[in-house]
């Protein structure tokens, strides 16, 4: 009898260890049941070229909800709700907020998923091309930014990715600069258009959000 006891408790732990992954599994991909979500805090933490401030990155906030609403597998928390709670709560939406104060924040939302983030680049580059006087000078904006999908209820990230975005000023000379047209200068549109692209690319890219559920999907 001890015997059989002892193969029924060996017994029991193997389905506990074969079991667990399938639960652990089963729990993570209920990411994929059009969930409601709400984009709550975003974070700078760029390295930056000097001709940036920390305000340049506020509007990835609404990029990345429009990116998300677009893909039509998600039910998005209106962005008046959640200003109202974080205003009557004393936080900034693109503040840290910890582990405990996010469940809240989405129990009181009614959201089973919170979606944090961060600007993790907002750099220039500068290049030039020119023959007897004509030629072209190009800057190039590039957005980098990191997205985190986590369980109101857990605290556990479920799913993550990175976005990069470009866009690029153009000045083009004619010979002896009699004709210009464009610009090599950086602009707040090249910020607004970057960080937008980012968001996409973050969302429904090769490696976005999207990309990661249908992966998930398909293994399971």
């Amino acid at each position: 009898m001890k015997r059989l006891a002892k193969w029924f408790g060996l017994l029991g732990v193997l389905c506990f260890l074969l079991l667990a992954p399938m639960q652990a599994e089963a729990a993570s991909v209920s990411i994929l049941e059009h969930p409601t979500v709400a984009v709550v805090n975003f974070e700078n933490h760029a390295i930056t070229s000097s001709e940036w401030k920390d305000e340049d990155t506020s509007s990835i906030l609404d990029y990345v909800s429009d990116e998300l609403s677009n893909t039509h597998k998600f039910t998005m928390v209106e962005r008046s709700r959640m200003k109202a709670l974080f205003d009557e709560m004393h936080l900034q939406m693109t503040g840290m907020t910890d582990a405990s104060t996010n469940a809240q924040i989405g129990k009181q939302l009614g959201a089973q998923y919170l979606v944090v983030g961060s600007v993790t680049g907002l750099t220039t580059r500068r290049s030039q091309a020119s023959v007897v006087g004509a030629g072209q000078k190009k800057c190039r904006v590039t957005a980098t930014i990191a997205l985190r999908i986590v369980d109101v209820e857990t605290g556990e990230i479920v799913l993550a990715a990175r976005g990069v975005g470009t866009d690029t000023n153009k000045l083009t000379r004619a010979p002896f600069n009699i004709i210009r047209i464009g610009t090599d200068e950086v602009d707040k549109q090249q910020v607004v258009d970057a960080l937008e692209n980012a968001a996409e690319d973050a969302v429904e890219g090769d490696r976005g959000i999207v990309a990661h559920m249908e992966g998930r999907k398909a293994r399971k």
